[in-house]
């Protein structure tokens, strides 16, 4: 039962044999003490001294993430500065991009609201359905990023020509889909951005820019990928995935 936490999990799993000495009444109430006693025992994490305190807080709170039964991080302590690279680090299958979708998602507890604190995930695999929309109409969208004006500047800036900013998105690139959807989220004024793998599809001149990109536009980045090379440029602290904290 291993970091399940989900009561019909634990009564699935214990009651027929529990039921051959108690009645069932009885077997469940027992379940149910056992349970809550392994959730309380989980390992809590230890409490870091943050040296470094100096800075605009967007995110200081704790809270634990689940998937389905399984714990995935348990009271753990979560805190981003403004203008600050975060690594999140651990091993396949420990929960990082569920993490990210839960924040973007506005599923992690205490973290701040899109009113309070603007947090976009940038996704490069842009929804097929999209496929033939030119790119500048793909971000002005219901125009709430701006007029179209605006997003053909912003979009120039991000290196696209002007036969590009026209073409649909299905003749761009897969890197060239990653600067569309990098572009969108600076639009959006972001506060924070949330980037899973980042470099996928990117070729060497594209991630340079990138790396430039992230360590001098000033907004805060989570960031998870297996480009070691990539996170040594661009990130200052690491979150590491470690026995649910």
């Amino acid at each position: 039962m291993s970091k399940k936490i989900d009561p019909q999990a634990w009564s699935s799993a214990l009651s027929p044999f529990l039921t051959i000495f108690l009645h069932e009444k009885e077997s469940k109430e027992l379940i149910e003490e056992f349970r809550k006693r392994s959730v309380d025992n989980i390992p809590q994490p230890p409490v870091f001294e943050d040296e470094d305190d100096e800075g605009e807080d967007l995110c200081n709170c704790e809270f634990s993430l689940a998937y389905g039964a399984k714990i995935l991080l348990n009271k753990t302590q979560f805190r981003l500065k403004r203008a600050r690279r975060y690594g999140l680090c651990g091993p396949n299958g420990a929960g990082k991009s569920t993490l990210m979708r839960a924040i973007a998602n506005g599923q992690v507890e205490g973290f701040p609201s899109q009113e309070e604190c603007r947090t976009v995930y940038v996704e490069h695999d842009i929804d097929g359905s999209a496929a033939d929309t030119p790119v500048v109409e793909f971000v002005f969208g219901n125009g709430e990023l701006g007029d179209r004006e605006t997003i053909k500047a912003k979009l120039r800036e991000f290196g696209f020509s002007e036969a590009m900013i026209d073409m649909p998105i299905s003749a761009l690139s897969g890197g060239w889909k990653m600067k569309l959807a990098l572009a969108r989220a600076v639009l959006r004024n972001a506060d924070i951005l949330l980037l899973d793998e980042p470099t996928n599809h990117l070729d060497t001149v594209n991630v340079a820019w990138l790396v430039n990109y992230l360590n001098t536009c000033g907004i805060t980045s989570i960031i998870v990928s297996h480009d070691s090379g990539f996170l040594d440029k661009t990130v200052q602290y690491i979150i590491h995935y470690e026995g649910l904290w």
